[in-house]
C-alpha cells in the first residue's frame, strides 16, 4: 500500500524493532509507513534509511563535530521530558518543518504521558544552564531511532543536528544496540539528506525485495513517484491529443484517506487529474498505484471531517472524499475511451473549459 498507519496499544520492544526493520517510521503514538508524500507541491517517494553499529566508527568530519560540542558544551543522555524550555526551542524551530507540524513537543511524544508506548531518550545541549539543542529517540531491544532534532538557530554554526544523531547513534552502539534508524530521506526533496552524511546508510526496498540494501545500490526509477508520474504523463499526453481538457492536482491530505475510521470515504490520492469541477465537486481521474488502475470518480469537500484540518496543517485545499466511483481500468486506451464517452454524454459542471472530443 501507498500508506500505511498503526496504532498500537501497547508496543513492546522486540516489536518496535520489527517494525522499524519493515520500514515503518514513529510520529506520536502511531507508527506510519509511508512510499509517497507531497511536501510544497512537490511528490516524492519515502526512502527509509539506517545504520549498522556493529563497526560503527563516526566518519571524520563527524568526528570533528561531535568532539568540539562535548568540548564546549554540556551534554545529557537521559529518559526523555519534556519542560517548558524545550516547548519554547521547538516553537522557535518548527518554521524550519515541511509538511505537517505537530502544535507541541507533547504532541508528537506522548498522547497520554501517563501512559507512554514508546521508551524514549533525549539527547539535551546545554551552554553553561541554557538549553540549546536536544533530540528525542525510541529505544527497541536491538534498535534506537530518532523521533526529532532541534536546536537553537543562533548555535547554527555548531551544527547541533548533526551533533545529536551522531550522538544517539554512539550512544546506541555503547549500550549494545545493532541498528540505528534516523527516519528517511526524499527523492524529490532534499532537505533530509543531512542524515546520510552520519555513516554509510543502509535503505529499505519496499518496493521489492523487501530487504535492506546498501545505499548505492538505491535506483529512483523504481521508486513509485517516478512510476506515478510516468502513469499521469501518459495520462496527460492521452488527454491532450484526445482534445480533453484538463488540470493537474496535488493533493496534500491523501495521508488522512489512510487512517480509521475513514479510510472508505476520504480521498486517497496524492496527486489527480480534474476534466471538470465546480465550486461543490470535480470530476477527476486518478491513478491508483497500489491497484495500477485508471479511475473516473467524482469528488466533494468532505466538510464534515474538517475537525481533521484543525491543527498541524498549512494548507488552502479543502478535503475531499469520494462522491461517487464512475469507471476504472488498468488498460489507458480502454479506460480513455470510456472517458470519452462517458464525457460525450455527461453535462458539465462548468468551472473548466468544454472538451472539444474528437
Amino acid at each position: 500500500m501507498i500508506a500505511q498507519l498503526y496504532f498500537p496499544r501497547s508496543l513492546s520492544a522486540s516489536r518496535l524493532d520489527t517494525h522499524l526493520a519493515s520500514g515503518w517510521f514513529r510520529s506520536c503514538n502511531y507508527l506510519h509507513k509511508f512510499k509517497i508524500i507531497c511536501i510544497e507541491g512537490q511528490v516524492s517517494s519515502v526512502v527509509n534509511i539506517r545504520l549498522d553499529l556493529k563497526d560503527y566508527l563516526p566518519p571524520k568530519r563527524m568526528r570533528k563535530i561531535k568532539n568540539r560540542v562535548e568540548r564546549n558544551f554540556t551534554v545529557r543522555i537521559r529518559p526523555a521530558i519534556i519542560t517548558k524550555e524545550k516547548e519554547a526551542l521547538y516553537h522557535n524551530h518548527k518554521a524550519r518543518f515541511k509538511g505537517h507540524v505537530f502544535e507541541s513537543l507533547q504532541h508528537i511524544i506522548y498522547e497520554d504521558p501517563n501512559r507512554p508506548i514508546f521508551n524514549t531518550y533525549e539527547v539535551s545541549v546545554y551552554d553553561e544552564n541554557q538549553l540549546i539543542a536536544f533530540s528525542f529517540f525510541d529505544l527497541g531491544n536491538t534498535s534506537v531511532a530518532s523521533i526529532i532534532g532541534i536546536f537553537d538557530e543562533n548555535y547554527s554554526n555548531h551544527s547541533l543536528g548533526t551533533y545529536t544523531m551522531i550522538a544517539e547513534a554512539v550512544y546506541g552502539q555503547k549500550i549494545g544496540k545493532r541498528f540505528y534508524y534516523p527516519g528517511y530521506i526524499l527523492t524529490k526533496n532534499h532537505s533530509f539528506d543531512y542524515k546520510l552524511k552520519v555513516g554509510e546508510m543502509m535503505f529499505y526496498d519496499g518496493n521489492g525485495s523487501g530487504r535492506w540494501k546498501n545505499f548505492s545500490a538505491l535506483d529512483k526509477t523504481l521508486l513509485p513517484d517516478y512510476q506515478l508520474t510516468q502513469s499521469y504523463q501518459c495520462l496527460s499526453t492521452y488527454l491532450d491529443n484526445n482534445h480533453i481538457t484538463f488540470k493537474h492536482y496535488y493533493y496534500d491530505f491523501f495521508a488522512l484517506g489512510f487512517m480509521p475510521p475513514f479510510q472508505e470515504e476520504l480521498f486517497k490520492n496524492v496527486m489527480y487529474v480534474a476534466i471538470d469541477e465546480a465550486d461543490d465537486r470535480k470530476c477527476i481521474i486518478e491513478f491508483d498505484f497500489d491497484t495500477k488502475t485508471y479511475r473516473l470518480c467524482y469528488l466533494k469537500e468532505a466538510a464534515e471531517y474538517a475537525f481533521l484540518l484543525s491543527s498541524g496543517y498549512d494548507s488552502n485545499q479543502p478535503l475531499l472524499k469520494y462522491q461517487r466511483i464512475i469507471l476504472e481500468s488498468e488498460d489507458l486506451i480502454t479506460f480513455g475511451r470510456m472517458v470519452k464517452e462517458f464525457l460525450k454524454s455527461t453535462p458539465r459542471l462548468g468551472k473548466l473549459k468544454k472538451s472539444n472530443i474528437k
